[in-house]
């Protein structure tokens, strides 16, 4: 039988830190502010149980997970940015994180690994086989399932591919119970990018007590297929041609674009997207042509101006977000919000 290999991308904190969540009696500490990473690349199996054994050794370590592999793979003290140093990578490896999400028909141990990650699984229409793992604040939130699922795909699938599947199983999930609040979701789009950060390594409890002290927080539950078929492909998206002919406000959208793609951006970069997205709804393009022409001007912006800040907003959907503030209602020039 032939084997797969699979190369997995793994950050640790220069300066030797975990990168663990600390929960202390006077509140919850964040994860320390990483500015250098030393970085290794481990191939493993492309089995659910060698993946499961990697990412385990990782967590030990203190270190994080993520998409996209380093160019210069001697390289350490990097900085996270995406492109520059982090390449995309055909991974085969896709990670699910639940964030403010609740199982409302749920009525089993909510601290059984094995019992909330099938259930959340059956919320997703998935049947493959998966690592599941309980994420640092499961336990200490009520009802909230904080929950890391990794399955592997047959083929490698674009980040887009997968943000627009999961914000769709976020929309059929709302849909199904409208109770919920509006910010849960079964499947966090964020996690779809090169350098995003997926935080692997087990909380730290000083003077508190940890929910799961005698549960495990990572377990392989095997499905009916080992291999996840993935996402629908994305249909063919038909572009007019940008910024040509006689729009209303085009040239001050030029200046907007110019200005993100020069990393101008004096007041934040939620400042300046918004300000270039308000400049692209008079111009006539619809939503999907405006994010199309911010998204690369925005990231090429952040990269010129070293400002990781912005390219970590960036890649948590600063732009998609702006330019939806702007288009509160579905419409026929943009169709969007349908999808997001």
């Amino acid at each position: 039988m032939e084997s797969f290999k699979a190369e997995l991308q793994f950050l640790a904190d220069a300066q030797g830190r975990r990168l663990s969540k600390t929960f202390t009696p006077d509140g919850t500490h964040a994860y320390p502010q990483t500015t250098f990473f030393n970085q290794r690349i481990v191939e493993v199996d492309l089995t659910i149980e060698s993946v499961m054994a990697a990412l385990q050794d990782a967590s030990a370590a203190g270190a994080c997970f993520v998409r996209g592999i380093v160019n210069d793979r001697q390289a350490q003290g990097i900085r996270r940015l995406k492109g520059k140093v982090i390449a995309r990578h055909e991974t085969r490896l896709q990670c699910f994180d639940t964030d403010h999400f609740i199982l409302p028909d749920f009525t089993g141990d909510r601290l059984d690994i094995e019992q909330v990650s099938r259930a959340v699984m059956a919320e997703l229409g998935l049947t493959c086989s998966f690592i599941a793992q309980f994420s640092s604040s499961h336990g200490l939130k009520g009802h909230e399932v904080c929950l890391h699922i990794y399955v592997l795909t047959q083929e490698a699938h674009s980040d887009k591919a997968l943000r627009t599947w999961a914000k769709t199983k976020n929309a059929e999930y709302h849909a199904r119970y409208p109770q919920v609040a509006p910010a849960g979701k079964v499947v966090d789009p964020a996690l779809f990018c090169d350098n995003q950060i997926h935080y692997i390594a087990d909380p730290i409890f000083k003077g508190v007590a940890d929910p799961l002290e005698e549960r495990p927080r990572w377990a392989v539950i095997k499905g009916e297929y080992e291999f996840w078929s993935g996402p629908p492909a994305l249909p063919p998206v038909q572009r007019r041609e940008r910024l040509k002919g006689v729009r209303c406000g085009a040239d001050a959208f030029r200046e907007q674009v110019g200005k993100l793609a020069a990393g101008e951006m004096p007041d934040g970069v939620h400042a300046a997207v918004l300000e270039a997205a308000k400049s692209g709804s008079k111009t006539g393009l619809s939503a999907e042509e405006i994010i199309a022409v911010l998204a690369p001007a925005a990231h090429d912006g952040a990269i010129k101006a070293g400002r990781e800040d912005a390219l970590d907003r960036l890649a948590g959907g600063e732009v998609e977000k702006s330019v939806c503030l702007l288009y509160t209602s579905p419409s026929p020039r943009d169709g969007l919000l349908s999808r997001m």
